[in-house]
């Protein structure tokens, strides 16, 4: 925005010709197009708050921003990372003198969560003295989560157990789990680090650190879980119907979730 139309520009003032001029920076950055509506989608948020809260008498110009079509499907957007490469990437990063990234890596390998909320766990965030060992997802002063249907309890199986007790002792007496993405944007910097290792196995530009995830929700298809244990174990939205909202934060059905998650790992060697 500063680029684009500057800062000195009153909230009541703005214009859709503003909100143009946005957009079209933008979209001239070569940006996806998903990335450009998560922007907007901020910045129409933050403009928001602020009509409420002064009581501005004035429409947000950034509302109903039509985008051109990028041509791709969001299947398309990102595939499940190939074995050779997970293979190489855990052996190149098990190498390394800091084992952080290795241990951050093998984690979102065997649960399936997104970077942040793993980079973003404190200590005691770690249970594994219960008699389900699991990860509790829940928002910190480290990082936010994507939205409500995030924060959950995620078992984790014996290899995954093996990870964490590691993880615990490089913390030391740290509060964060991972003190190297404890500040600023540290889910990026982990991103950034580890992509530099992955693009050594491959070029394909639809393989990131998120590919992960497509290999747990694989390894859930695969096995035939039910969509409804799949969706908590990944954190979306059990279903859309009321239902959902009942009886998911029991002990027993933790219990159910972690019979599933040895299911998931069961021939995974690391």
């Amino acid at each position: 925005m500063a680029d684009a139309i500057g800062l000195d520009v009153p909230i009541a003032a703005l214009s859709r010709q503003h909100a143009r001029t946005v957009t079209n920076k933008l979209l001239s950055l070569d940006l996806k197009g998903s990335t450009v509506r998560r922007y907007l989608k901020d910045i129409r948020a933050v403009i928001n708050f602020v009509i409420r809260e002064h009581d501005i008498g004035t429409q947000n110009p950034f509302s109903h921003i039509d985008l051109p079509d990028d041509g791709r499907s969001n299947r398309d957007n990102r595939i499940s990372m190939p074995a050779s490469v997970i293979e190489a990437t855990l052996k190149d990063l098990a190498n390394k003198e800091n084992q952080q990234p290795y241990v951050v890596f093998a984690i979102l390998y065997m649960t399936g969560a997104r970077l942040a909320e793993i980079t973003g766990l404190k200590c005691k965030d770690v249970i594994l003295d219960d008699d389900v060992p699991h990860i509790c997802i829940r928002p910190n002063d480290i990082r936010r989560l994507k939205n409500d249907w995030s924060v959950r309890n995620i078992p984790v199986c014996p290899a995954t157990q093996a990870l964490l007790r590691e993880a615990l002792r490089l913390a030391a007496d740290d509060e964060a789990l991972f003190s190297r993405y404890k500040k600023g944007r540290g889910a990026d910097r982990a991103s950034a680090w580890l992509m530099k290792v992955i693009r050594r196995y491959t070029a394909d530009k639809k393989v990131t650190v998120h590919s992960l995830r497509h290999n747990f929700r694989d390894r859930i298809r695969k096995i035939g879980v039910a969509m409804e244990r799949g969706n908590a174990l990944e954190g979306h939205r059990y279903s859309r119907g009321e239902e959902a909202n009942y009886g998911h934060n029991s002990a027993e059905w933790l219990k159910v979730l972690y019979g599933e998650i040895i299911r998931i790992n069961k021939n995974i060697r690391l």
